[in-house]
């Protein structure tokens, strides 16, 4: 998923183009970044937000660095979004906080009949939306084919093997936006009030686990109102009351300042939060969290490089660092569609790819940008995935990528310049800037880093708008078609860099298809082969892999980051309260 942290750390591992910049600022390195004299910044950076909200007494006081992107779940892609969400919604399953295994919500049960393609699933019947409308499978229904008729919908994918699905999306693409009623699937089917059947169009070694992400969410028909298709109800948190089933409600939202949830005490979970108010905090600079922090101004904050050595020998504030590993991947992405990485430049512009993943340095940049604390990756599945393999399609050999770069008609750089876009975050700028300065030292290839804001940076690469850019995902369930489909298959929403291979498709959807348990290795060897032809096409050039290191004050438990980022507040409690 596009989940990236909310202001992650870059650590150790375990599990989208031609721009004009409308936001942002052009960068220059830094002494610090590259060893060398300092350098005059081409423009002065923004202001970073930092909320000035202390929140109330007794309330979990939450750090994050970006506001809530998105809080209708039928267009929720990015972590901090879904982070705060899950605990607004629920699906049919959810993944269990510690294990990630899928475990029962508001299915209680399921039935999986012989050939594995029909799914009935067994609702609770004490579920009800925060406004006390009951749930019934019809919600399901509704939920479902409210999100495939939304062409901005990122995660449509995650249905695709649900009969009728792409039928819906791909009808929803070519017709007005703005509809009264829904095309309803073929496959997803109220049964009565509380069995929903779907069919799928063959067995999936997967569709369980994707029934626990959020696009499977419910929402209130009743919130939501007669434009299925509106999300002007998720945009305040006074016009979204009662639009979940979850353990809090949102009580307050003041845009890139700060979001108040409060315990709904009609929760209907096994697990009732303990806590009744959770303070979300907007700081971007994470220094300026982690006085807050020390301050005893939150209870919670992610720590950045530049804090770490520090808090790390510190003998108190040790104790209260953690660490989460996280399935993630960074990387740096080229455009296969326009300009100068494109296919249709034939070998010259796969040779000016090469040359970038040959320069690139990645124990320089893990060293400098991310305080020595890192893996190198070179593979898009990152270690603790089922079915990563250690492969490696192009390390450092500046021998190598000179002549490539030669190879692809600019030798020793010349003629050449790019724009590298990132997202406007502390660690992604720590991250440019080393990659900026490594492209000049080891190529003399001239890069202007452009910095934009993150939900604009979201839009923005997803409609190709970037030539060379910023690229990470994180795994929504553990399988290597949830970074294999979306990520790379021609035409996928998250297929950012615009890559298109019928050899590589064709494995990955076959692979796809071997559902059986008995098929296990198979079915990874192909995934393996599929990935080895797309990371030697280099449309992508993978960094490092990493994990969350957070502060939690001591007297709080039952709550952290994990490979998912699955972490509900209702877990949360404070001894002594």
């Amino acid at each position: 998923m596009v989940m990236t942290p909310t202001t992650a750390m870059v650590m150790t591992p375990t599990a989208g183009m031609v721009m004009t910049p409308t936001a942002g600022m052009v960068m220059t390195p830094t002494a610090a970044m590259t060893g060398t004299s300092a350098v005059t910044p081409t423009a002065v950076p923004p202001t970073p937000i930092a909320s000035s909200f202390q929140g109330s007494a007794g309330a979990f006081r939450w750090r994050v660095g970006e506001d809530v992107a998105q809080m209708d779940p039928a267009l929720m892609e990015d972590g901090v979004s879904i982070n705060v969400a899950q605990n607004i919604y629920d699906g049919l399953t959810q993944f269990n906080p510690q294990t990630l295994a899928v475990e029962p919500a508001i299915a209680t049960k399921w039935d999986i009949n012989t050939d594995g393609s029909v799914y009935t699933f067994h609702l609770r019947n004490d579920v009800k939306f925060s406004d006390g409308t009951v749930v019934t499978a019809k919600d399901f229904v509704y939920s479902w084919n409210r999100l495939l008729a939304n062409p901005k919908a990122p995660y449509s994918f995650v249905f695709a093997d649900i009969k009728g699905a792409d039928e819906v999306v791909a009808s929803a693409a070519s017709t007005d936006t703005t509809k009264t009623k829904l095309t309803a699937a073929e496959g997803i089917k109220a049964v009565d009030d509380s069995t929903l059947q779907v069919t799928l169009k063959g067995p999936s070694a997967y569709f369980l686990s994707q029934t626990a992400l959020w696009s499977y969410w419910i929402v209130n028909q009743k919130v939501v109102g007669s434009d299925p298709l509106s999300s002007d109800w998720a945009q305040k948190a006074d016009t979204q009351k009662g639009a979940g089933t979850g353990a809090y409600t949102i009580k307050e939202w003041a845009r890139n300042d700060h979001m108040v949830l409060t315990a709904n005490d009609s929760y209907w979970g096994n697990v009732k939060p303990s806590v009744k108010e959770i303070d979300e905090v907007v700081i971007q600079d994470g220094s300026t969290s982690q006085l807050r922090y020390e301050s005893g101004q939150l209870d919670s904050s992610e720590l950045y490089t530049a804090d770490y050595d520090r808090i790390s020998k510190d003998p108190k504030l040790s104790k209260e660092l953690h660490a989460a590993p996280q399935a993630r991947t960074v990387w740096l992405g080229m455009n296969q569609l326009t300009g100068q990485f494109a296919v249709s430049g034939g070998d010259k512009a796969k040779n000016l790819r090469i040359a970038i993943a040959k320069a690139v340095d990645r124990a320089d940049l893990i060293d400098k940008a991310l305080n020595g604390v890192g893996a190198p990756a070179y593979t898009l599945l990152p270690k603790g995935v089922p079915g990563y393999q250690d492969f490696k399609a192009y390390e450092m050999d500046l021998p190598g990528a000179k002549q490539a770069l030669s190879d692809a008609g600019y030798p020793n750089g010349q003629g050449l310049k790019l724009t590298y876009t990132t997202r406007d975050r502390e660690d992604q700028r720590a991250v440019a800037t080393v990659i900026q300065a490594q492209l000049k030292q080891n190529l003399n290839i001239d890069v202007s880093v452009v910095p934009v804001a993150w939900s604009t940076f979201l839009d923005e690469r997803r409609n190709h708008k970037y030539e060379f850019f910023y690229g990470s995902w994180g795994q929504d369930y553990p399988d290597p078609q949830d970074w294999l489909f979306p990520l790379a298959v021609s035409g996928q929403h998250e297929n950012n860099e615009g890559y298109a291979n019928p050899a590589f498709d064709k494995l990955v959807i076959d692979a796809n298809k071997l559902a059986d348990p008995t098929k296990q290795t198979d079915r990874y060897k192909m995934y393996n082969q599929a990935e080895q032809i797309y990371l030697k096409d280099a449309p992508i050039v993978p960094l490092y892999q990493f994990q969350t290191d957070y502060m939690l004050k001591p007297g709080w438990s039952g709550w952290g980051y994990n490979a998912q980022f699955v972490a509900p507040f209702r877990y949360l409690s404070k001894s002594g309260s």
